[in-house]
């Protein structure tokens, strides 16, 4: 039987479980009284809490220990043979949607990478202009920009619901708006339909498919939910929760398709805020502090890498980013952090967390203003919990009373 397993991002079913008691939303109801459901554990250190690394673990069937992959695009650089590998090299046809770190397989039928990792996607022209929209999208969506190139790729996604004026409407309102909720779960529903239309046109056997917009809003809009404890203001977990319900009405036709739904993890509210903000132009703003040669690779949200022609290189650039501070109501606070060097590559964040952005960022010998060079992402309400669900419509004898690990479910969806 054909598989579609949707790796709904961070999803936190302990609330959405809550909306379904209160609410009409029959859809994500028909999830939740799945043949079969799993409570799945992964990593026991928090810093290891990361989607990227446990998305990995599912794929190879490793622990964080064994495969070493701590951030975005560290695929590229393993050779380990993913559970779809495995698949696609038993001549299975193979589509993969954006799916978090994972690399590029020729054998694969359809494959879009994730907007993070510098990896290729396949041939067709579709997948092309797909992956360039969903790229550009993410770098520039806190200033809600497009191009020519990316609007072509945006309306692939949107034409297989072309049909739906009411949607589309809606999204051009939240544009508008500029309502970041709203779009985040009607982008995953667009998203979502391409990815079942191209399934069904290729006739897939296995098809994965990336689904991140909850995800971010829950980091950002957590507390506004009424099952939170600090709400005081509208909704939009619940607002977000309706269009997710619509993205999921394929369920009422699955045609003897074998349905899963993986979350990886979940998220729990934050006591405090923290303002996340991203470089609008990380190369141009790295070389104003940093006199070697190097290739920038902007990844999610503050994260970077940066690429040296050697070790050395490398290590001046760590000791010159760890000295920057922010000079914030006359305070000092630091402005990178997280920092992993390996060989030539430096991998570190932005982590600047004020409110204002008409600050100065000032290294041992520059000063460096931050308006206009930074965009503000949002207040994040949510961090990162080891628990995740797993929801499939195949009846498993499944009887393990605990959690069951993340490296371990690969197994029990392919045997």
């Amino acid at each position: 039987m054909s598989k579609i397993i949707i790796q709904f991002n961070e999803a936190n079913f302990d609330f959405i479980l809550k909306y379904c008691e209160k609410y009409s939303l029959p859809n994500l109801k028909k999830i939740l009284e799945f043949e079969t459901k799993i409570i799945t554990s992964s990593e026991d250190k928090y810093e290891n809490l990361e989607p990227w690394i446990q998305w990995y673990s599912f794929y190879t069937g490793l622990k964080y220990e064994e495969h070493q992959v701590a951030h975005l695009g560290d695929c590229l650089k393993k050779q380990h043979i993913s559970c779809f590998d495995k698949q696609a090299l038993k001549k299975k046809k193979v589509g993969l949607f954006s799916s978090m770190n994972h690399k590029f397989n020729d054998k694969f039928q359809i494959f879009i990478p994730d907007p993070w990792t510098e990896t290729l996607s396949d041939k067709s022209t579709s997948s092309k202009l797909v992956s360039y929209a969903l790229k550009f999208i993410i770098n520039n969506n806190v200033r809600f920009k497009i191009n020519f190139y990316s609007l072509l790729g945006i309306f692939l996604i949107i034409f297989p619901s072309i049909l739906n004026l009411k949607s589309l409407l809606n999204v051009f309102l939240s544009f508008l708006k500029k309502d970041r909720a709203s779009l985040a779960a009607y982008f995953d529903l667009f998203f979502l339909k391409y990815c079942l239309m191209r399934t069904k046109k290729n006739n897939l056997d296995e098809s994965i498919i990336f689904l991140n917009g909850l995800a971010h809003v829950q980091h950002h809009f957590l507390k506004t939910s009424e099952f939170s404890t600090k709400k005081n203001q509208e909704d939009h977990i619940y607002k977000s929760l309706k269009i997710y319900d619509e993205a999921f009405s394929f369920l009422k036709k699955l045609n003897n398709r074998e349905i899963w739904f993986i979350t990886g993890l979940t998220q729990e509210e934050f006591e405090d805020d923290l303002n996340y903000w991203r470089l609008r132009n990380h190369e141009a703003f790295f070389k104003k502090l940093i006199d070697k040669n190097f290739v920038c690779f902007p990844r999610m949200t503050r994260d970077f890498e940066l690429v040296f022609n050697n070790e050395k290189d490398a290590y001046v650039a760590k000791k010159v980013l760890s000295q920057c501070f922010v000079l914030n109501n006359k305070k000092k606070e630091p402005a990178f952090g997280f920092f992993d060097l390996k060989n030539n590559i430096l991998f570190g964040s932005f982590i600047f967390s004020g409110n204002e952005s008409n600050v100065e960022l000032i290294s041992s010998d520059k000063k460096i203003s931050l308006a206009g060079k930074i965009d503000f992402v949002a207040k994040k309400d949510g961090g990162h919990l080891e628990k995740g669900w797993v929801f499939t419509n195949r009846k498993l004898n499944f009887k393990n009373k605990h959690s069951l690990p993340i490296w371990e479910l690969n197994k029990l969806i392919f045997g």
